[in-house]
């Protein structure tokens, strides 16, 4: 009798021990990302740290989805820090990590083709933003702002006509920015 009270206390206290909430790789990979999200533009260099960070959480738990779109933040610090070749590899790089259908397409491929603009390689940057236009956006701004980026680079080309006939394609009502707005105007003006 004695021996099998022993036995229960033991199993009492074993089974009793003190269990301490553990945090998820994830949410901690959560804040970090959010973290690095709020340093950009004031500490790029912090961000990317942060956004590096978050990355190993989201490599371990393979969340391909938030590691690409960490890659994405991760290539805007960069390119703030004037480092264009390492956002664009940044950037190729999370295409690897995307998955057919990702809402993040346009997102990349919008990115690269500001990078090829900013690089004055129009042809590529016309590309880039062709292929943005081809995913599915929601949202009306983007999708505007893609189109304006897709104009421009046509008309740094010389293809006014094309450029013109883009921007004519956008809803003028629900525009909310007045430099679309005159873009269309500078457009039309070059090619009279």
């Amino acid at each position: 009798m004695r021996t099998l009270t022993l036995l229960f206390l033991l199993m009492t206290l074993f089974s009793c021990e003190k269990r301490v909430p553990t945090i998820s790789k994830s949410s901690e990979g959560d804040k970090l990302q959010r973290e690095g999200v709020e340093l950009l533009q004031k500490n790029n260099i912090e961000s990317y740290s942060k956004l590096q960070e978050a990355l190993i959480y989201y490599i371990k738990e393979k969340d391909s989805s938030k590691i690409s779109k960490t890659l994405i933040v991760q290539s805007i610090a960069q390119n703030y820090t004037g480092d264009v070749i390492g956002s664009e590899e940044t950037l190729v790089e999370a295409l690897k990590y995307m998955k057919k259908g990702d809402e993040s397409y346009y997102s990349v491929f919008g990115s690269l083709g500001n990078l090829k603009y900013d690089q004055k390689d129009y042809i590529e940057a016309e590309e880039w933003f062709s292929k943005a236009l081809t995913e599915k956006i929601d949202d009306f701004d983007e999708r505007v702002n893609l189109m304006n980026n897709l104009s421009v680079s046509k008309y740094r080309q010389g293809k006014y006509d094309s450029a013109l006939e883009i921007l004519q394609q956008i809803n003028q009502s629900k525009v909310k920015k007045d430099n679309l707005k005159n873009r269309i105007n500078e457009i039309a003006e070059v090619k009279n």
